[in-house]
């Protein structure tokens, strides 16, 4: 049990032992912290819920990328594809200093940027 609750339901209880409140207040200030607490625990549980969804849909995209990428190597490695087919060429001075994608999808960006870092 978390320790500023369990320091509330001590009061609780002191107030009770010295007559400070009644048995039916008790019950229901403590029915309050509990509940409080199972809210706080449910909120907890949902965003841990999400936040995993999140990665593993993140990993899914990685790993689908990762197998392209090795499939594209292996093709290029056998000479069926151009080394530079997924890089774009550079035709100025300042388009060298910064590049810019025109990207349609994550996976068309994060294939580029393993053709560009690999050759």
């Amino acid at each position: 049990m978390d320790p500023a609750m369990k320091a509330s339901l001590q009061q609780l209880k002191q107030l009770l032992d010295r007559g400070e409140i009644s048995s039916s207040d008790f019950k229901a200030e403590k029915s309050k912290l509990l509940s409080l607490a199972g809210g706080f625990v449910y909120a907890l549980t949902n965003a841990i819920q999400s936040d995993l969804k999140e990665l593993a849909e993140f990993l899914a995209l990685e790993i689908l990328d990762t197998s392209e990428y090795v499939a594209q190597k292996r093709n290029v490695l056998d000479g069926t594809v151009s080394k530079t087919q997924d890089i774009p060429a550079l035709t100025s001075d300042a388009q060298q200093s910064e590049i810019t994608f025109e990207v349609e999808t994550h996976k068309t960006a994060h294939n580029r940027y393993h053709a560009m870092m690999h050759t």
